[in-house]
């Protein structure tokens, strides 16, 4: 049946039903695609709310550069925390600037080099702000601040900070997971198409003849061992005794059945 359909070639139908398929999953993959933006909108402006909101009164800002509003015992973690405050606002920035920039160009191989950038910098971003927050936490819970009571409330904002962080990161990386899913049934729905259309070229006619002529041997083969486990007798008759019994082997010295013809 292989054979002859590719003889035949794809009919108009299934060519359409292919081509109606993989319109679908492009369309399902550009939507995806284009929910980046929004993606990143959503990400900037709660990485921003974190950072510039909710610790806002942590930091100074002189001429771009930050610097905690308290004396703590560790000078190496408070400059590494200072420090990541600054490239934190570069990195929002530029998540911003994304965001107002992005568009697809309709050509998948573009769109797809384009938006796994994308989705790695907003991955990278919202890591280094769970790791400012972790550094925050470190800095606030140590022996020598938790005599402070004065910054309880601040241990708290960065506690529901962090967990918001994590709820962010888990969506990013969702999105991510549909859009490769969405890229999977498209790539599936392209080579699908691809096939159907090749479906009467000579090279897929030559292995399906191939592949007819082995299975024609196999049969002759299996016919060959199938009838080796029959004995059939030169006339006809009647089996007179069966001198083996099951498991034994026969030897050319001993009769194994006796026949009696049926004209004696």
């Amino acid at each position: 049946a292989n054979l002859n359909d590719a003889l035949k070639g794809p009919s108009d139908f299934d060519i359409k039903v292919k081509e109606d398929a993989l319109y679908s999953a492009k369309n399902n993959l550009d939507n995806a695609n284009n929910s980046v933006n929004d993606t990143v909108r959503s990400v900037n402006s709660s990485l921003s709310d974190v950072v510039q909101n909710k610790l806002g009164n942590l930091f100074s800002n002189s001429s771009g550069y930050f610097k905690l509003n308290y004396n703590s015992c560790s000078q190496a973690l408070s400059s590494k925390i200072e420090t990541s405050r600054g490239n934190i606002e570069n990195n929002l920035k530029e998540l911003s600037n994304l965001s107002l920039n992005f568009s697809l160009t309709g050509d998948s191989d573009i769109d797809t080099k384009n938006v796994d950038n994308i989705a790695s910098l907003v991955s990278v971003y919202t890591k280094n702000v769970s790791n400012l927050l972790n550094d925050l936490n470190t800095l606030f819970t140590d022996s020598c601040s938790l005599a402070d009571g004065s910054l309880d409330s601040q241990r708290l904002i960065i506690s529901t900070s962090i967990a918001s962080i994590s709820n962010t990161s888990n969506s990013i990386n969702s999105i991510k997971s549909q859009i490769l899913s969405y890229r999977n049934a498209y790539s599936a729905a392209k080579y699908s198409l691809e096939q159907v259309k090749s479906g009467s070229s000579e090279d897929r006619i030559k292995s399906l003849r191939a592949s007819l002529d082995s299975a024609k041997a196999g049969l002759v083969l299996a016919n060959a061992n199938y009838k080796k486990d029959f004995i059939v007798a030169p006339f006809n008759g009647i089996v007179k005794e069966v001198s083996l019994n099951l498991g034994e082997i026969s030897s050319s010295n001993s009769p194994a059945i006796k026949i009696m013809s049926d004209s004696n």
